[in-house]
């Protein structure tokens, strides 16, 4: 039923969207609901270990994908001439394009370098160096959140990503900081 359903709405964009360009795939992509820790739902407690075991889901999930792409394409060649075959059509030659196979290869005896003369009208402007960024390091505290140290430093909690994206190596997640962590705190 379901594929019947499908297969309706995708000829029904293929009569309103005749002239477009439409493809479709399927990917497959893991499943990252399975991992269920902590307390599963209650409110109170942990769960019973008498509970009636879950059906197995399989690890991946499909997706379809359906891309729709609008305006002019190329067109197909199958049975088609374009443009270019027709006008060569009509007189009944065929153009040849002649393409080397590989490229001619120059010794580095053969090539002279001739150093560019400098305007002395216009000075050449160095670029600075920029200038390598400097970290605090800090100790995670007990209770601590990257909103916390954020405001720490910042005095406000809207740059915990800028904490985040300079310690993504060592957090595995912007709400897994643990106490005893040291982090980077990037300064400006």
């Amino acid at each position: 039923m379901r594929r019947l359903i499908l297969l309706s709405i995708f000829s029904l964009f293929s009569v309103l969207f005749s002239g477009c360009l439409v493809r479709t795939y399927v990917i497959e992509k893991p499943r990252t609901d399975l991992e269920i820790t902590g307390n599963q739902g209650y409110l109170q407690g942990s769960p019973s270990q008498t509970a009636q075991p879950k059906k197995k889901l399989s690890s991946t999930r499909k997706i379809t994908v359906v891309e729709i792409e609008l305006g002019e394409h190329p067109p197909k060649l199958e049975g088609k001439k374009t443009q270019q075959e027709e006008a060569s059509g009509e007189t009944g030659e065929k153009e040849s394009l002649e393409v080397e196979a590989e490229p001619e290869r120059v010794s580095s005896e053969d090539v002279v370098l001739e150093e560019p003369q400098k305007n002395l009208a216009f000075k050449e402007e160095e670029i600075p160096p920029q200038p390598k960024k400097e970290y605090i390091l800090y100790t995670v505290k007990k209770g601590d959140t990257l909103q916390k140290i954020s405001y720490k430093f910042y005095k406000t909690t809207k740059k915990w990503k800028k904490i985040y994206e300079v310690n993504k190596d060592i957090l595995k997640g912007p709400d897994e900081v643990y106490p005893g962590q040291i982090l980077k705190i990037p300064q400006n």
